[in-house]
Parts: structure tokens; C-alpha cells; sequence
């Protein structure tokens, strides 16, 4: 007969296991971006009243469940990962009373999914992969739209603004990127 504690412990080693290194399956591992930063990234993008934000890689909603409870703004996360996807869900349903229907998650291929509607969109992906959304911002985001990325500058452009403390760069369409 197995001891529970024994169960448990293999249960949660599983879920860890799953969680931070099979996710790689799904494109990018996991590692949550630090409040602070997340906090750095809004003030930086200074949403207004009615705009759009898109999180591209939402993970678990921080970033879009931060911004919503901030800023009277729409605000939708894009993952991929099932099981991030499916935390990112509950934790929107848990704070339901203060989103106001503000948010939207969406299990979703990031290069699928158009980004016309974004005013601003938030990043913290690997180095290549932002080099291989470059043409997707530059094609689909207006002029003027923001973009926020924690740790990972994007390849070649002028960031707009930048906070070394916090790691956070802002890039805005028609100002920031490459000639």
C-alpha cells in the first residue's frame, strides 16, 4: 500500500515537472514576470481609457489581470499551454467582480492571431522569438501602438523608453523600430 505523503509528493512532482519543463513542448517554458516589472511595463505604456492591450504569451494573466484592475482598458491574453491557459481562466473567474468584463483569454497561437485591434501589446518571450514577430507587429499594429517587453529588447530597434532596474523596454510603431 502506498503512504500518501509518498502520492503526494510524486502528484506534485508531476504537476512541477509538467509546469516549468514539458511546457517547452508547447514553445516557451515558464517563468512569471516579477510584479515590479509588470507595474514598470504599464506605467511606461500609460494606458488610456477605452484602448486595447494584447499579451502575447499570457501565461497565467498577470500582466493582463494587473492591467485590467488599473486601467479602464479591454485587455486579452494569448496562450497556448493548456494548463497556464486554464489557470489563467480561474484566476480572471476569482476576481470577476473587479474585471468588469474587461478581460479576455484566449487559447491561441500568438502568429495566428491578428493584432490590428492593439493599441498596446506586452512581450516576455525569448530573444528569438521576438526577432521572429518583428514583420507581425510592423504589418499589424498601427502607428503608433505601443509595445512593452520585459528582459528581452527587441532585435534592432530604438527603445522609446527603457528601465534598466526593471529590465522593461517600450518600443512605439513608426518611432522605435529599425529604419
Amino acid at each position: 500500500m502506498w503512504p500518501w505523503p509518498l502520492l503526494a509528493g510524486l502528484a506534485c512532482s508531476a504537476f512541477l515537472g509538467y509546469f516549468f519543463l514539458f511546457s517547452f513542448v508547447w514553445g516557451a517554458g515558464f517563468e512569471p514576470t516579477p510584479r515590479r516589472s509588470v507595474e514598470k511595463m504599464l506605467e511606461l505604456l500609460a494606458p488610456r481609457q477605452g484602448e486595447t492591450l494584447y499579451d502575447l504569451g499570457s501565461g497565467i494573466g498577470t500582466i493582463v489581470l494587473c492591467a485590467a484592475e488599473r486601467y479602464p482598458i479591454r485587455c486579452v491574453g494569448l496562450e497556448l499551454e493548456p494548463l497556464r491557459y486554464a489557470i489563467s481562466l480561474v484566476r480572471a473567474w476569482l476576481r470577476r467582480g473587479r474585471l468588469k468584463g474587461q478581460v479576455t483569454f484566449l487559447r491561441r497561437n500568438i502568429f495566428r492571431v491578428p493584432l490590428n485591434k492593439a493599441d498596446m501589446v506586452t512581450l516576455f518571450l525569448t530573444a528569438g522569438t521576438h526577432k521572429r514577430l518583428e514583420k507581425k507587429l510592423l504589418n499589424e499594429l498601427r502607428q503608433g501602438a505601443r509595445v512593452a517587453t520585459y528582459y528581452h529588447p527587441m532585435p534592432g530597434w530604438r527603445a522609446s523608453g527603457y528601465s534598466p532596474e526593471h529590465r522593461v523596454y517600450l518600443y512605439v510603431i513608426g518611432q522605435s523600430e529599425r529604419g
